[in-house]
């Protein structure tokens, strides 16, 4: 890169980064004054989505392409931040506050462990605890969705710090189904395939609503 390049880079409000350091589940990008300029521009790789936050919501997202960032391609922008709206002097916005993600899309594996342990059994059979520690694969299929359940737990979502939420959200959850279905002990001995079916299928069917898909446990 040339002298000028870098100059005009340095001096850029463009959204452009670098596919090798974005790192992770969500990647959060830094822009230059913390704002995101009126008409800048936004690259989004190939195998990302962009996601637009602003104090613990999801705004506007993108992918793949190349996107200019105005009133008239930020539609949740223009609704909870009125950045279309003119001033009391009648001028418009030239910049507002914003923070900013790019979501891996790519299949994403992980380890954890349940943090609490489920209760089963009964007075007749006896009361046993059962903690799970396991290997799971999940893919992002609605990057806004996701951030918004993220944002839910914090206003701003630091790097690795989805990995983090994701496996206190399994090990929440998965302890949930246990204690619905109260397996006996004796399927819990003999590795019952039942109960791997019933934990794929209950996870599967709630981390739909955080926008992922369960490719595997």
């Amino acid at each position: 890169m040339g002298i000028i390049a870098k100059f005009k880079k340095m001096f850029s409000c463009d959204i452009k980064p670098d596919v090798e350091k974005l790192t992770g589940l969500v990647c959060p990008f830094a822009l230059k004054h913390s704002a995101i300029k009126i008409d800048s521009t936004v690259i989004v790789p190939k195998g990302y989505s962009f996601v637009i936050g602003h104090t613990g919501k999801a705004l506007d997202s993108f992918n793949e392409g190349e996107y200019v960032l105005g009133p008239a391609t930020l539609p949740e922008c223009c609704r909870k931040l009125k950045i279309h709206k003119q001033d009391k002097k009648g001028g418009f916005k030239k910049s507002f506050k914003a923070d900013v993600y790019f979501v891996n899309l790519a299949e994403f594996g992980y380890s954890f462990k349940t943090y609490d342990k489920a209760e089963l059994g009964g007075r007749a059979s006896g009361i046993f605890t059962v903690g799970l520690t396991a290997n799971a694969q999940i893919k992002v299929v609605d990057a806004k969705r996701f951030m918004e359940a993220l944002l839910g737990e914090y206003d701003y979502i630091k790097q690795n710090e989805a990995e983090k939420i994701l496996k206190i959200w399994t090990s929440e959850l998965i302890v949930k189904i246990l204690n619905k279905y109260n397996f006996a002990l004796s399927e819990f001995l003999n590795s019952d395939l039942i109960i791997e079916n019933n934990l794929k299928m209950e996870l599967g069917q709630k981390f739909r609503k955080f926008g992922l898909i369960l490719e595997n446990l």
